[in-house]
């Protein structure tokens, strides 16, 4: 049996630099992924999942005076060629994190479905992994309405 790897929540993380919104500029990636894999990670624990997926679809990169600061990837779903905006953010966290739950549900969201088993060594993940001492296995999805523009 593998020791448990434990994790930190990752609300508390802030960059090592200031973000100013005014100063982002947001663009298409087209050039080779693996250079924005520490991004990815920041969201994926696995590496095989990972893998799966960071070739996938388009990516939209946030750059502030020309680094990558965060991204967006949008892969294509079932029906192909169409894309629908939709007013509702979805998110997905690990149930195990109170910080991200707590974060979440502060920002309004709320619990749409919990996923069970998506952390486990079948799908990619070590075992046993544990976020500040509570065993990770499911996933939660968190929503919110969103706001329309006014014009």
């Amino acid at each position: 049996m593998h020791e448990p790897r434990t994790l930190r929540g990752r609300t508390g993380a802030i960059p090592s630099r200031t973000l100013d919104i005014s100063a982002i500029e947001v663009r298409r990636y087209p050039g080779d992924r693996s250079a924005l894999r520490a991004l990815f990670e920041e969201a994926e624990d696995s590496a095989e999942q990972l893998d799966s997926y960071q070739q996938l679809g388009d990516v939209l990169v946030a750059v502030q005076d020309g680094v990558a600061v965060g991204h967006l990837q949008l892969i294509e779903t079932a029906a192909q060629g169409e894309v629908e905006l939709k007013r509702r953010m979805v998110v997905p966290t690990a149930a195990a994190d109170i910080g991200n739950l707590r974060f979440y549900q502060r920002c309004r969201l709320r619990v749409e479905a919990v996923e069970r088993d998506a952390f486990i060594p079948e799908t990619g993940y070590p075992d046993p992994i544990e976020i500040d001492g509570i065993p990770l296995r499911d996933r939660v999805w968190l929503s919110q309405a969103l706001a329309r523009s006014p014009k």
